[in-house]
């Protein structure tokens, strides 16, 4: 994988959102990742293309102290140690992942599975899971182009290089030999504010319209897709 086109990643892509800690990323997490989480937090983590650090900051509140956390944009690193939180700049991540078997229990990749071209995918994926020791866990999250809003996603970043719907995440995991491979959409959180219920009511038609289009192309519905929310989540154990 091209790494150069990382160098400047933060102010190509970044600079200008209203993120501006790790704190406001939180919910996110809490909405993607909360019920995967395992019982034990003694176990050596991995935030592979940990960014900024959000999600690293995320499982440190959440109890989990050993965390490997890395990333091939140096100004992303920058951003991060500016934010408190260490991010090591890892420059060739194949030379990391080989130097690293059965090194992890669990391994995160936010947000990065759509930056690996599609002819190196299963390379980094086996890599990955050469990373994890026996029974450890792989928990991924990337946009779902089965929505337009997955697609907008998609199509945002010119780094990304490929992106999924349920059906294919779950089977280049599988080709990549992982097991137990499970693929969920985000939970969705009702706000506290009354006034605000418009939005999930409003996702839900939008939602559900979708599937009509689906329906109306694919009467079967054989190949339909099963998860709607612009994000998929997969976990897989090795």
């Amino acid at each position: 994988m091209d790494t150069e086109r990382f160098d400047n990643y933060y102010q190509s892509c970044f600079a200008e959102t209203n993120v501006k800690t790790a704190e406001q990323t939180f919910d996110t997490y809490d909405r993607c990742f909360r019920t995967l989480l395992p019982s034990s937090r003694e176990g050596k983590v991995l935030d592979f293309g940990a960014g900024l650090g959000n999600l690293t900051a995320w499982l440190k509140t959440n109890g989990f102290i050993n965390i490997v956390s890395i990333d091939v944009s140096r100004d992303q690193c920058e951003a991060a140690a500016k934010l408190g939180i260490d991010v090591r700049h890892v420059q060739d991540p194949l030379k990391f992942l080989n130097a690293s078997e059965n090194a992890f229990d669990v391994i995160f990749m936010s947000d990065v599975i759509e930056h690996i071209p599609k002819a190196e995918m299963i390379k980094y994926l086996k890599l990955l899971r050469a990373c994890l020791r026996e029974g450890g866990s792989i928990i991924i999250k990337t946009e779902n182009v089965a929505t337009p809003t997955g697609i907008y996603q998609h199509h945002m970043d010119f780094t990304h290089e490929y992106n999924f719907v349920d059906k294919s995440l779950k089977q280049v995991l599988l080709i990549s030999g992982f097991n137990n491979v499970t693929v969920q959409g985000h939970s969705v959180k009702w706000p506290r504010r009354p006034w605000l219920w418009w939005r999930p009511i409003l996702r839900f038609f939008y939602i559900e319209c979708i599937k009509i289009i689906y329906s109306a192309e694919q009467p079967r519905g054989s190949n339909n897709p099963k998860i709607y929310s612009n994000s998929l989540i997969a976990k897989a154990d090795k």
